[in-house]
């Protein structure tokens, strides 16, 4: 239970969603039933009054439309955007370097490996700044001049995203700089604190 409820893993929590929606939607059709039995035959009262019923009918159609529709979806967008992205077939290649301080800080884990093991112009270099895994070829460390790769010649609308704390970004946006990409194809996002 503690793992569906903390995980990271987009798959679980679209399921999460459909579970929260379906259950919702259960609950709104046994009002709709409740709003449908009482409109059955007239002058039959399967609620008390006139404001009950009214309450009902509102109840339902808020939750059919907010708590049913909306967390749907979430689900279907958690759960199969990612895997459209990622089966995109794109031609051009994409290079991911992730830098986090352990295994255990990377996020979508499993998404990232498995990305990388197929055919599809996919790499992803994980880097660790604190401790890394046993057989990493890469000692632990921050980011440097030989973990990014170089600009290709001729190569003026290729992107270059960079996203992390303050100190991370501007190192990283330098680093690419040093290794000859442009600066208008590089964006950066920051977020966080700069230290830690």
């Amino acid at each position: 239970m503690v793992r569906w409820l903390t995980t990271t893993d987009h798959k679980v929590i679209g399921n999460l969603y459909l579970l929260t929606s379906f259950v919702w939607f259960i609950l709104g059709g046994i009002l709709a039933l409740l709003i449908r039995a009482e409109l059955w035959e007239p002058g039959l009262q399967i609620v008390d009054n006139p404001e009950q019923y009214n309450q009902l009918f509102t109840m339902h159609g808020t939750i059919m439309l907010l708590l049913f529709a909306t967390p749907l979806f979430a689900a279907f967008t958690n759960a199969l955007i990612p895997l459209q992205i990622a089966q995109a077939g794109s031609s051009a290649p994409f290079h991911l370097v992730y830098s986090a301080r352990t295994p255990d800080h990377v996020f979508y884990a499993n998404e990232l490996y498995s990305s990388s093991q197929g055919a599809n112009g996919v790499t992803v270099d994980l880097l660790y700044t604190r401790s890394g895994l046993l057989d990493d070829a890469r000692p632990p460390g921050r980011l440097s001049l030989d973990d990014l790769p170089a600009a290709a010649p001729g190569e003026g609308t290729t992107r270059v995203y960079v996203c992390g704390p303050n100190g991370f970004v501007e190192n990283a946006a330098r680093l690419l700089l040093d290794r000859g990409h442009p600066a208008a194809s590089i964006r950066t996002e920051r977020f966080g604190s700069s230290g830690g």
